[in-house]
């Protein structure tokens, strides 16, 4: 699937899913080929420093487990 004029600023692989987080303050989900896409917004995250590790996606001072 094409997502025009997103911009992936984080990238994860857990429990076999991708998972990207796109600038503008969605999480996106998709199996890794790529299909059953899931879309999060996650607006209050765009300002915030954040990151993705060990399961988790961290900004601010809020965690988000990947499942």
């Amino acid at each position: 699937k094409k997502f025009d004029f997103a911009i992936f600023t984080k990238v994860s692989i857990h429990n076999d899913h991708l998972y990207a987080f796109e600038k503008t303050g969605y999480l996106i989900k998709c199996d890794l080929n790529l299909e059953n896409i899931q879309i999060f917004e996650l607006p209050n995250a765009v300002e915030k420093i954040s990151f993705m590790g060990n399961g988790k996606f961290y900004y601010g001072d809020k965690i988000l487990d990947l499942l």
